[in-house]
């Protein structure tokens, strides 16, 4: 197995340390009770960073067939994971279900065309979105968690008031923006990804 295989096998083996880490809550304030955030937003900068680390080394090294299929997926387990699970606790992440469902069937629908396309043997078209709404995503995952990792910690002397209030509140401007705008491309790539390759869609294995 490449190096940047390695990185992206690390990757993977994050998503369920992270998922436990986040869900964990012993109803104490404070550190003592959201240490579980705090850990798992550490985790999730690491695994959003070893992204571009294994992709520089494909790109070094060359790119891996098992690599081809490892890095998306790494992406995917990541990112819909944390947000079927935060979803499920909407009021403090504002992450809705609606937007779960969008990255859902998009990726479904995605995938489905890779796997017809391979079928047929007909290369794929891609584009630059695709990677403009996985980096999106990863931006808002960690913007939502640091969010909830910056509660276990006092405020800063100073900051108690409605300062602190914004900073701690959920309706964080930048996270909810972020959200909305990774929902967003991810439905505009996906439309772009199908209109680049309707002809395979229409014609199939025709030649």
């Amino acid at each position: 197995m490449s190096l940047a295989n390695k990185v992206t096998l690390f990757r993977i083996i994050l998503v369920p340390m992270i998922l436990v880490l986040a869900s964990l809550d012993s109803g104490a304030t404070g550190l003592a009770g959201d240490w579980g955030q705090v850990a798992a937003v550490i985790l999730i900068f690491i695994a959003s960073a070893s992204d571009g680390i294994d992709g520089y080394l494909a790109r070094r090294y060359g790119i891996s067939r098992l690599g081809k299929i490892m890095d998306p997926l790494a992406d995917k387990l990541l990112i819909i994971l944390i947000m079927v699970m935060d979803a499920g606790r909407f009021e403090l992440t504002r992450v809705a279900p609606w937007m779960v469902a969008c990255v859902v069937t998009r990726e479904l629908i995605v995938q489905t065309l890779r796997v017809y396309a391979a079928e047929c043997d007909r290369p794929l078209h891609s584009n630059f979105l695709g990677k403009a709404k996985t980096s999106s995503q990863m931006i808002a995952v960690v913007a939502v968690h640091l969010s909830l990792a910056l509660r276990a910690f006092p405020p800063v002397p100073g900051t108690e008031g409605a300062y602190w209030d914004f900073f701690m509140s959920s309706d964080v401007p930048f996270t909810v923006a972020m959200l909305y705008l990774s929902v967003f491309l991810t439905i505009l790539s996906g439309l772009v990804y199908l209109w680049q390759n309707r002809k395979i869609i229409t014609e199939g294995d025709q030649q």
